[in-house]
């Protein structure tokens, strides 16, 4: 009895399922009379109009994840910024304790800035700030310094063992890559190589001027940097010694530097092999 009383209610539900019109406001006809609780509509090719309804809901997500890709980006940035700022924090605070601990015994050219190439740098970078403190040796110190000549040998400016930088060593690839995905061009590179030997750059990762690195950073454990530091060195210096840190003679004397650093690392130690400062390895 329970039993027929249970099938009565199904086929009573499933007579009220093909025949009401619970559907007709709907965009997509059910079609629940053309078989057994619609069955039909799951295998039937899919018409024109459901195809634009899938269009429409696939454009309205694909615009929803390009809003989520914007916002990704502007956090990205803001996390990238707030980094940055921390370890450049980081790193002066560090900075200030090492000068503290420095004995009075070692000349001030060997861990201070070098301030007759201020104008240099305001050259090669025009938006950048200098943040670090002024010499406490004053200008005249490092006027001898910048007279005295160097040759392109891998040297240490600071006869001290210094401890690495916190964030790593690091020696930025030349052109140098932006933020926003673009490279600078090849004939600036030869000037971000100056810059990264006189002054660094904390945007990324060198906070301390390749000039004043230890050989402990570019030896022994570190001999990794040794090559990459020795060309930066030879570029650097040929422009700062030989040239004075003249942009014209130095261009003049070496056209190739408008076709990269590597082209121009060729041509200087092709001059220091004319000069007699250089012994040419026979091929």
């Amino acid at each position: 009895m329970y039993r027929d009383t249970l099938v009565r209610y199904l086929l009573d539900e499933l007579h009220a399922y093909e025949t009401d019109y619970s559907d007709a406001l709907a965009p997509i006809s059910r079609g629940a009379d053309a078989s057994l609780a619609g069955e039909h509509a799951l295998a039937s090719p899919a018409s024109t109009e459901e195809l634009r309804s899938v269009a429409a809901d696939v454009n309205g997500l694909r615009s929803d994840i390009g809003s989520v890709n914007d916002t990704l980006r502007s956090l990205t940035s803001v996390v990238v910024q707030a980094a940055c700022t921390a370890a450049m924090a980081l790193q002066h605070l560090n900075s200030s304790q090492h000068f503290a601990a420095i004995s009075d015994s070692e000349p001030c050219a060997s861990r201070t800035p070098t301030p007759p190439h201020a104008a240099l740098h305001n050259t090669l970078r025009p938006h950048a700030t200098d943040t670090r403190p002024p010499s406490p040796g004053g200008q005249n110190s490092a006027l001898t310094t910048s007279r005295h000549r160097h040759t392109p040998s891998v040297r240490a400016t600071s006869v001290t063992s210094r401890a690495l930088p916190t964030p790593g060593l690091v020696i930025p690839r030349v052109p140098v890559s932006h933020p926003n995905g673009t490279t600078s061009p090849k004939n600036r590179s030869w000037k971000d190589i100056v810059e990264h030997w006189l002054v660094g750059d904390p945007d990324r990762g060198l906070n301390t001027p390749l000039k004043d690195w230890p050989k402990e950073w570019y030896q022994g454990a570190n001999r990794r940097f040794a090559s990459k530091y020795q060309q930066r060195a030879t570029i650097a210096l040929e422009f700062v010694n030989q040239y004075d840190s003249n942009e014209a003679r130095f261009l003049a004397a070496y056209p190739a530097a408008e076709l990269g650093h590597t082209q121009l690392l060729k041509a200087v130690n092709e001059a220091r092999v004319a000069r007699g400062e250089r012994v040419s390895r026979r091929k």
